[in-house]
């Protein structure tokens, strides 16, 4: 009976303290799941900074680009697809209508150019916003 105690109570200290090794660990891992909740938290609100960012950065690209009514209007056989691979992109079109004098009569040029500027997405972008009012 009293080996039986001896036993029972030493398996008593090994379950306890293999219960408070478990608990620090539960506890240990629910601090990391917190700091990669608020790690995750950052990512998301920079994300959605950067995103906002960029897609300002397509209004002012779009404004910089001619209406396609006005290439239609002016190129009437024409089309335009543009695509950007990302929100913005490096590749822009560019169309100025001049007139001159020749003689007495009065000729009207337009020109028009496809461009693609080098790098994709954000900085070229950025370039082509350069390039198209240069």
């Amino acid at each position: 009976m009293f080996n039986r105690l001896k036993v029972t109570r030493k398996q008593k200290g090994i379950i306890e303290s293999q219960k408070e090794e478990v608990e620090l660990q539960r506890n240990q891992a629910e601090i990391q799941r917190d700091i990669a909740n608020n790690k995750k938290t950052i990512v998301e609100i920079k994300n959605k900074e950067i995103t906002e960012s960029i897609t300002y950065a397509k209004r002012i690209q779009e404004a910089i680009l001619p209406p396609p009514l006005l290439v239609k209007e002016w190129l009437t056989e024409s089309f335009i697809f543009y695509k950007p691979k990302d929100i913005v992109a490096g590749d822009f079109y560019w169309m100025e209508i001049s007139t001159f004098k020749e003689g007495e009569k009065e000729k009207i040029l337009v020109y028009f150019a496809a461009a693609d500027c080098t790098g994709h997405g954000v900085p070229g972008a950025m370039v082509s916003v350069v390039c198209a009012r240069t």
